[in-house]
C-alpha cells in the first residue's frame, strides 16, 4: 500500500475517533438519564426520519461494500432490484412502522411480543435473533479479514486475533 492509502486510513480513523469523542463529550454535558428505557427510546425526542436512517445504516455492513462491486461485475446489475426494494421500503418504515412502535409505549419489540402474545414467543424470537446475529457477525468479521489479509499481506488469523483482543480490551470481557 502506498503512503496515500495509509494517510487516508489514518485520517478516516482519526475522524471516526473524533466523532465518537465529540458525542461522548456532548452526552456527558447533557443531563440525560442513564436508564434502559431512555437508551432504547432516545427519550422520545428523536425525529422519525433520523430513526429510519439509523435503521438503514444498521443493516448496512462491511459485506455490502465488499460484495457490491463483485456482484455487479458478475451479474451485470441483476441484484439491483433487492437494493431498490430496500430503499423503497424506507418511507413505509418511516411513515407507519416507526410511529407504531412510538405509540405502543414499549421500549423493545420483544417486550411488545411478550405483552401482546406470550413470554414463550418472546423467548423463541430472542433466541432466534441471537443465533442469527452470532452467524451474521462471524461472516461480517471473516469476509473483511480475508480482504485485509490479501491487501496488506498479513495472515488472516493475525487480523482475527487482533479483533478479538481489541474487543476484549475495549469491553473488558469476552464477546
Amino acid at each position: 500500500m502506498s503512503g496515500l492509502d495509509w494517510a487516508i486510513i489514518v485520517i478516516y480513523l482519526v475522524a471516526i475517533l473524533g466523532i465518537g469523542l465529540l458525542f461522548w463529550w456532548l452526552q456527558k454535558r447533557s443531563k440525560q438519564t442513564g436508564s434502559t428505557k431512555h437508551f432504547f427510546t432516545g427519550g422520545g425526542k428523536n425525529l422519525v426520519w433520523v430513526v429510519g436512517i439509523s435503521i438503514f445504516a444498521t443493516i448496512t455492513s462491511s459485506l455490502f461494500f465488499l460484495n457490491s462491486p463483485g456482484t455487479v461485475m458478475g451479474s451485470r446489475w441483476a441484484w439491483i432490484d433487492t437494493n431498490i426494494a430496500i430503499i423503497a421500503m424506507i418511507p413505509v418504515v418511516i411513515k407507519w412502522v416507526i410511529p407504531f412502535y412510538i405509540r405502543m409505549k414499549e421500549s423493545t419489540a420483544y417486550s411488545f411480543l411478550e405483552n401482546r402474545f406470550h413470554y414463550s414467543l418472546r423467548a423463541v424470537n430472542s433466541l432466534s435473533f441471537i443465533i442469527f446475529q452470532i452467524f451474521r457477525v462471524a461472516v461480517v468479521l471473516f469476509v473483511p479479514t480475508v480482504a485485509l489479509s490479501i491487501i496488506i499481506d498479513i495472515d488472516s488469523i493475525v487480523i482475527f486475533y487482533y479483533w478479538i483482543s481489541n474487543s476484549y480490551n475495549y469491553h473488558n470481557r469476552w464477546i
